[in-house]
């Protein structure tokens, strides 16, 4: 039987191939047309935190090809640091929600207490939804990173995607959270 039918096993193996092939090719396309300069010139019109913050994640997100995307700013409440969430991209919570962790709770707060980059590339089914008029899917990557100044976490950048990031593109995204760090020591 596996004789006769060694064909379409071939076949399909081949097919497999081309395809992943395809697959590969796209997404190293992808990743050649990422730049800083974009981020930076939406980032220059901004005049307060909230709006450096906002263009930056939007510029970041949508040359990724992200899914979704939030920025936790660290701020000083009874004592306590804690990240809030400033602003979003592709979020689905209400403008009025208050979304903030302790520094070193959860991945926000842990990338915030390590001031390093964290990358999930195996994020559970159904972890993240990302949410439109006419579905819902589930991101599978996501690429956490504080932004900071001078060593001092200014906040948190979170990323997340239906596609892997590669070390171009986390390169790329702690670039851009150096960017908004920078102008918004500015401000």
């Amino acid at each position: 039987y596996a004789l006769n039918h060694k064909n379409e096993v071939i076949v399909f193996r081949d097919k497999q191939l081309t395809e992943n092939t395809v697959n590969q090719s796209s997404t190293e396309s992808t990743h050649t047309t990422i730049s800083l300069t974009s981020v930076k010139e939406n980032i220059q019109q901004a005049k307060n935190v909230k709006e450096i913050l906002h263009a930056g994640l939007h510029a970041i997100c949508k040359q990724l090809e992200a899914g979704q995307g939030a920025v936790y700013l660290l701020k000083d409440a009874e004592g306590k640091r804690i990240l809030e969430l400033e602003t979003g991209y592709a979020l689905t919570i209400g403008e009025s929600t208050v979304i903030a962790y302790a520094v070193g709770e959860g991945l926000i707060g842990q990338a915030a207490a390590s001031a390093k980059t964290l990358y999930l590339d195996d994020v559970p089914e159904g972890y993240i939804k990302i949410i439109s008029g006419l579905g819902s899917a589930s991101a599978r990557f996501l690429l956490i990173t504080a932004i900071k100044q001078n060593d001092r976490v200014l906040g948190v950048m979170e990323i997340a995607s239906f596609t892997p990031l590669n070390e171009n593109q986390r390169k790329f995204v702690e670039e851009s959270a150096q960017l908004v760090a920078d102008k918004m020591a500015g401000k």
